[in-house]
């Protein structure tokens, strides 16, 4: 082999390894990206050690429409329904689904050091296992609170309010009405959730203190169930619970490759908005990580392209190479059988 040869072996290798070093890199970032958002992650809280396959499905409404709690309460007798029809019983002790919806609004809050006009989440049922956020301090709030006279702030709005964080226990005033402050959380601090949440300090209200509750319309509704094939979820979902122009997405396995793929190659028509609704921001973060995996995926495939077309490369060489020695076998066989048999009739003649 001359030293060219040499030389140009070494730069196509040094290539490679750099080649797969990336595409590693990729697939590492890829696989931290998936299991980032919390908000996407609720099924996998859910069920625990449980054997049992359960799926997280989101609802989201257009500006001026949404579901009401009576809508909310209707399908999940729905759903007791359709896990029966399933031969899903429910267990003795818990659940085999929950919920969480809310809406949003803006609320003047005030507390020690003054008032404060905040982005106000009025929320229900397990909100706080679907957004499970860092608690600074105290609790988070439940709706089995008979009172709903207790909230959570975020860390913003309890350092305006009181200058601190610890200040679970503590009363703030609502439209002449005391709350008890529960907790305080961290909001996320992953780079969609900081770039999609772009509101003011906020609070998590109950949103029977929000609105009155035969007035409470909610903007999003989420929901983990069983998923003992696959698509039952969200199709019970889809058929139980819908409004006009509702979108239903299904948060488990969003970021799976088949997924991504399919954004791909619906390229462009994702960021056309048609039907009006206002995502919150834990879906806008989502998106944002959806995009930044299909990006990923795209690399990935470009990266593995040159080492697989190499690979191909040297294959066929090796193919030919065995072709070449199993044909150069072949023929000195052939030789020696020849050789063989004239020597035989040689010594038949003699």
């Amino acid at each position: 082999m001359s030293d060219m040869s040499k030389k140009r072996l070494i730069i196509i290798g040094l290539i490679i390894v750099i080649m797969l070093s990336l595409l590693s890199a990729t697939i590492i970032r890829s696989g931290s990206l998936k299991t980032m958002l919390q908000s996407q992650l609720a099924a996998e809280r859910f069920r625990g050690r449980s054997d049992s396959s359960f799926a997280q499905v989101s609802c989201f409404y257009p500006l001026g429409s949404g579901i009401n709690l009576n809508t909310i309460l209707g399908f999940r007798q729905t759903v007791k329904s359709k896990l029966l029809e399933a031969s899903l019983t429910e267990p003795e002790t818990g659940s085999l689904s929950i919920d969480a919806y809310s809406m949003t609004g803006s609320l003047t809050v005030k507390g020690f050091r003054g008032s404060y006009t905040a982005s106000a989440l009025g929320i229900g049922g397990d909100y706080f296992l679907f957004h499970p956020l860092i608690l600074r301090s105290g609790s988070y709030i439940f709706e089995d609170d008979p009172a709903h006279d207790k909230v959570v702030l975020d860390e913003e709005l309890a350092w305006q309010l009181f200058g601190a964080y610890n200040v679970a226990g503590m009363e703030v005033t609502i439209n002449g009405a005391v709350f008890i402050v529960a907790g305080v959380v961290q909001r996320e601090r992953d780079f969609a959730s900081e770039k999609a949440y772009t509101d003011k300090a906020g609070i998590f209200i109950p949103y029977q203190a929000l609105v009155e509750p035969g007035q409470a319309v909610f903007s999003s509704y989420e929901v983990v169930l069983p998923e003992p094939i696959s698509g039952f979820a969200k199709k019970v979902v889809s058929e139980g619970i819908t409004a006009e122009g509702v979108e239903v997405v299904q948060n488990t396995g969003r970021f799976d490759t088949g997924k991504l793929w399919s954004i791909l190659t619906s390229f462009g028509e994702r960021s056309m908005q048609t039907s009006g609704i206002i995502y919150p921001y834990w879906e806008n973060a989502a998106r944002l990580v959806e995009d930044h995996l299909v990006l990923l995926l795209i690399c990935s495939i470009l990266l593995s392209l040159f080492p697989i077309f190499c690979l191909i490369i040297v294959l066929v060489r090796v193919a030919v190479k065995l072709r070449s020695k199993k044909k150069a076998a072949a023929d000195w066989l052939d030789n020696q059988k020849e050789k063989i048999t004239q020597r035989i009739w040689n010594n038949n003649r003699t």
